[in-house]
């Protein structure tokens, strides 16, 4: 489903229908079906992915495949944090030529669903999607699926609050830092066996930064068509000195506290872009 394309925008009046590209930055846009034979390696680093455990699979939101990643009891590892002692980690990121600036606006797309044993508790910090900027130890902006409840986090600098959630409706207090404005639903869908489609619009800042860029960062959010939340404010960690670069990567894949059994992340058409229009699903 295709949020329309200046309607939907009036539920998020801090910016404008129809903006033009920022100028900051390069031309990072990519588009990646998984219809290809193998996984595209000028799109995608494997680095933190072992080759056995991502596969291209006939079970595609459009086309005829999609990229599926799973874990299970076997894999996981033991240089994690204090707190963790075993974790299993299966991502893959965007090659830097596929990054946008910090400052700059990039829309994201890309649709997703989870299978397999699914905890109803003890499954924590599960991260199935992620965005870092220059010194992030945690990401700005992640997905999340502790417990199979789908939830986004927001993170400003040590704190992360949850900005939108499948299990109810998300708040912030005033000392988070962040300003939500509630969209047309503003709970999120389940991704459970079910194919979700998600479209970020993401500018990261901070008004406090003492090098680059000082301005309110603002992170917009659709799912299956439908605005869901609106984030202003300080957003990521201050930049306090020149970072070894200012490129900003998206994540995606598994990466959790070791929990016993099989799960597997589903993911097709993503795209990154300038505009709305570019990063819709190709099918209906």
């Amino acid at each position: 489903m295709r949020p329309s394309s200046c309607v939907g925008f009036a539920l998020f009046l801090t910016f404008a229908c129809c903006e033009q590209a920022s100028s900051a930055g390069g031309d990072f846009h990519v588009e990646d079906g998984f219809e290809t034979d193998a996984l595209d390696q000028s799109v995608w680093s494997t680095k933190q992915i072992k080759s056995g455990l991502y596969h291209l699979v006939p079970d595609p939101r459009c086309g005829t495949q999609a990229l599926a990643i799973t874990v299970n009891d076997d894999e996981f590892e033991e240089n994690c944090s204090d707190e963790e002692p075993k974790c299993q980690r299966a991502e893959i990121r965007t090659q830097p030529a596929h990054r946008a600036t910090y400052g700059q606006v990039a829309w994201y797309g890309f649709s997703f669903k989870v299978t397999g044993d699914i905890s109803a508790e003890g499954s924590h910090r599960f991260v199935i999607g992620q965005w870092k900027a220059p010194f992030d130890d945690s990401p700005f902006l992640a997905q999340r699926f502790d417990d199979g409840i789908f939830h986004i986090t927001v993170q400003n600098n040590k704190d992360q609050w949850t900005v939108a959630s499948a299990d109810g409706v998300a708040s912030v207090p005033p000392e988070s830092g962040l300003t939500l404005t509630l969209g047309e639903r503003p709970t999120l869908p389940s991704p459970r066996d079910t194919w979700v489609d998600m479209i970020y619009r993401v500018r990261t800042g901070r008004t406090d930064n003492v090098y680059g860029p000082r301005q309110e960062g603002q992170i917009d959010v659709w799912a299956n068509g439908h605005s869901v939340v609106s984030v202003r404010g300080n957003i990521g960690a201050t930049l306090s000195k020149p970072p070894d670069t200012w490129l900003i990567y998206f994540k995606t894949g598994i990466y959790r506290k070791y929990v016993p059994g099989e799960v597997t992340l589903y993911f097709d058409e993503f795209k990154i872009h300038h505009y709305i229009e570019e990063v819709q699903p190709s099918c209906n």
